[in-house]
């Protein structure tokens, strides 16, 4: 109904058939591009096999493979595609609008993960992961790197052929896609179709080939379609590389990348990609590959990081990992993703991380539990740092031989998700290395807990009504009862810390009220930040000064500027410059709530990074002109 002689593939796939239509998936059809321009075509054609078309073969259907989490998994589509007055509007061939194997991948990927509206945004890496089964590296640009580290890291992955994109944030609130005056587009994905060096009459210079999804549309700068660089080549190079067609393609140099573009986006096909340098001489390597599935759930093994210091971190999985003696150390690279659904991005992103213990010599337990944990006395030797927001969290670390215990974690206590761990152990030639297989040990269910439990049931029971939900003043008598039942004590929180913390639960209306499950998670939030709240109370007067809330904001690996605690405590410390309890937890709500806030517009590209020192302004806001915000 589109086109009267429709190929699938006209004289093969390539990646200038890739054109982006009207949806935000540059980062989908950028990684596509990757495969399409790589040498290794089996890879392209794992995803799209062979023998498909609209000649004698055509059915009307069409399937595509896609990695998720260990597994091939097919996607079969039909050929009614999205069109508007006849066109196309989504990817697409320009050029040849009779060619239709670019919309019907789209289509299967957008079939994987539900609709074609959740694949507007996304990362390139986390792309190219699921076409190849590779493992994904971000690097931050700009000041993190130098223009020497970057030359190294980008030879080293052309020569890994590791797939290469480039990603430039959102600068100004509005449309995401905004043309810069050097002709790049903010908050946008491209290619790097590959890294060459050139000699020009200055010197060797790497320089970047990279391509626009659009097709069209290029950078302005030095070593574009008709800079004076360009004159300094040999005429060798020159013709080799040097194009003034408007076709989205466009050479940049290596300082001018890490200038403009904010992330270099990486897929390597084998874990040695991941090493900086050679990593103790280590060219080629045998690699174990162990994977695991599990996952948090809310009420059994679900806790925050270990910088809270409490003893929910101990509900987390466990993995047990064992390496064989060697005299040298081992390389172990750790994949963890969340296996993500698309389709609820619009709820509170789930940042995710993990932490490595070394068992003492001789000494084995069931399970790591906040009792024995000073007896055993584990050492922390890994950890992945700050909780990452992002589907996937890959480090590599080199670990002496010995029992490890692998703990993964969400950022916060209570959350829910489903998680896949890939585990590559590095075998050196005579002496091989072995890992046992990792598992999970169940934790035991807590008689307090359960009891607690009960206790808000039917506190929650009593008041709810035939509603079916309560509100802060009930909540105020629901939390004495349990906090009672849990610690022996009475403690009663006023109203307004009430009605804070019903802001926090997952689930509650637009009357502010909370149902049993809302009841839930706002015990999960109250326990977590009254945990905090005892960690940095020192001297145990029920007292903080900001001091002791920088403390708190370093142990949970949030970034602050002294001016944002001054804001707080301005907010919410009394005259003798001090936030009890109550205040500390009005606080958190508040800045909880902001953070969320952010986190939507952001993803939603109507708000820009902003640096902690300016995000203080914001904070002032809050404290000045609570009502407004």
């Amino acid at each position: 109904e589109i086109s009267e002689n429709p190929v699938f593939a006209d004289e093969g796939t390539t990646y200038n058939d890739v054109d982006q239509g009207d949806l935000g998936n540059c980062w989908f059809l950028s990684s596509v591009c990757c495969l399409a321009v790589s040498p290794h075509k089996d890879l392209l054609s794992r995803v799209i096999p062979s023998g498909q078309g609209f000649g004698p073969e055509y059915t009307g259907k069409f399937s595509f493979r896609f990695w998720q989490y260990g597994v091939w998994q097919e996607v079969v589509v039909d050929d009614r595609l999205p069109t508007y007055d006849g066109k196309l509007i989504y990817g697409k061939n320009r050029e040849k609008e009779h060619e239709y194997w670019v919309p019907l991948v789209e289509k299967a990927y957008a079939k994987l993960y539900g609709n074609y509206n959740v694949l507007d945004g996304g990362r390139i890496h986390t792309a190219l992961v699921d076409l190849t089964g590779g493992l994904g590296e971000m690097v931050a640009l700009k000041e993190q790197i130098s223009d020497n580290d970057l030359t190294d890291l980008l030879l080293r992955c052309s020569k890994m052929n590791s797939f290469m994109g480039g990603s430039i944030f959102v600068k100004h609130t509005g449309d995401r896609e905004v043309i810069q005056v050097s002709g790049l587009i903010e908050g946008h994905a491209y290619t790097i179709v590959k890294v060459k060096e050139v000699n020009t009459t200055k010197g060797k210079f790497l320089l970047l080939h990279i391509r626009n999804p659009h097709g069209r549309g290029e950078w302005q700068g030095p070593w574009s379609d008709k800079s004076r660089e360009w004159n300094t080549l040999s005429a060798a190079d020159k013709k080799e590389t040097h194009s003034t067609d408007n076709n989205g393609e466009f050479w940049m140099s290596v300082s001018d990348f890490r200038k403009h573009f904010d992330e270099l986006e990486l897929c390597h096909m084998k874990p040695e990609g991941l090493l900086q340098g050679n990593m103790g001489g280590i060219t080629e390597s045998q690699w174990k590959v162990i994977e695991h599935r599990g996952k948090w759930d809310r009420t059994s093994s679900g806790g925050p990081p270990i910088s809270f210091m409490s003893k929910q971190f101990w509900s987390n999985p466990q993995i047990e990992l064992h390496i064989a003696p060697s005299s040298q150390t081992t390389l172990v690279v750790f994949c963890l993703y969340e296996v993500t659904d698309l389709l609820k991005r619009a709820e509170p992103d789930i940042s995710i991380g993990f932490s490595v213990f070394q068992m003492p010599n001789g000494k084995k337990v069931e399970r790591l539990t906040d009792d024995n944990f000073y007896e055993i006395s584990p050492r922390m030797v890994q950890s992945s740092g700050v909780s990452w927001p992002y589907r996937e969290r890959t480090l590599r670390f080199a670990l002496e031989s010995g029992d490890y215990i692998i703990v993964p974690y969400t950022s916060r206590a209570g959350q829910e998700a489903d998680f896949y761990l890939r585990i590559f152990a590095e075998n050196r030639g005579s002496s091989p290395v072995t890992t046992t297989e990792i598992r999970e040990t169940p934790s035991k269910p807590d008689p307090k807990t359960t009891s607690v439990t009960a206790t808000l049931n039917k506190a929650f029971d009593g008041l709810a009504g035939n509603v079916g939900m309560i509100d802060a003043a009930d909540l105020v008598e629901i939390l004495n009862a349990a906090i009672e039942t849990a610690e022996g004590k009475s403690v009663t929180f006023i109203f307004e810390t009430c009605r804070c913390l019903i802001s926090l639960a997952t689930t509650q209306s637009s009357a502010g009220l909370i149902d049993r499950d809302g009841l839930h998670s706002v015990w999960k939030q109250l326990a977590t930040w009254r945990e905090a709240f005892r960690v940095i109370d020192k001297d145990a007067n029920r007292l903080i000064d900001a001091k002791e809330l920088k403390n708190l904001f370093d142990i949970i690996e949030l970034s602050t500027s002294p001016v944002m605690v001054e804001a707080l405590m301005k907010r919410y410390g009394g005259k003798n410059g001090k936030m009890s309890e109550d205040d500390f937890l009005q606080g958190v709500c508040k800045a909880l709530l902001l953070r969320g806030k952010y986190l939507e517009l952001k993803r939603n590209g109507r708000i820009v990074d902003i640096e902690i020192s300016e995000a203080s302004t914001l904070i002032d806001c809050l404290c000045d002109n609570m009502p407004v915000c």
